[in-house]
């Protein structure tokens, strides 16, 4: 038994594909996502080229082009994906949330999107942002809409009062560099 257990790691060590070797950065390597999301430009020594990942568009760069896209600060956009997903675009939320951008089902129908699809989903996440930003006129209760549903917001008349709802904004306004409303 022992020796089957040393002879299949060794099949796997040598049967590594050529990505496991490549440096990811750290916003990658923490949120576990796949190495199809790493962009590098490091030549495949056996066509004297650069391999296919270099062509695949890295997570922050579709963050970016999304928030562009819709007008959305990207730094404010990229502290929502952090929060929501951690980078990760296979991430499903307890409630039914999928994706970068954590998206509800019936946001991302909305959309007319395919969830699993991080550029989709990211440009559904910076629509949607983009539109509560433009309903309540304030990061942070857009912020707070996107997380606790537009709904709370309402009925609050402003920042719900959900502990967790503010501290989520809190935390993503401080990543985005902003100073924190006195109604947090």
């Amino acid at each position: 038994m022992r020796a089957l257990v040393f002879s299949l790691i060794a099949t796997v060590t040598i049967a590594l594909p050529a990505w496991a070797d490549t440096v990811r950065p750290w916003w990658v390597e923490r949120a576990f996502a796949p190495p199809d999301l790493i962009q590098t430009n490091t030549p495949n020594e056996s066509e004297g080229r650069a391999g296919p990942m270099a062509l695949m568009p890295s997570v922050l760069s579709l963050i970016d082009e999304s928030a562009d896209r819709y007008g959305i600060d990207a730094r404010l956009f990229r502290a929502l994906i952090a929060q929501e997903s951690a980078y990760d675009p296979t991430a499903i939320g307890a409630d039914g949330e999928i994706g970068l951008g954590q998206l509800m089902p019936v946001i991302h129908r909305w959309c007319g999107v395919d969830p699993f699809h991080r550029a989709k989903n990211l440009d559904c996440a910076a629509r949607f942002l983009s539109d509560l930003l433009m309903k309540y006129g304030d990061e942070a209760l857009a912020l707070a809409a996107y997380n606790a549903g537009e709904p709370a917001v309402d009925r609050a008349g402003g920042m719900p009062p959900i502990v967790s709802t503010r501290a989520y904004v809190a935390r993503i306004l401080a990543a985005a560099g902003r100073e924190a409303s006195p109604s947090l």
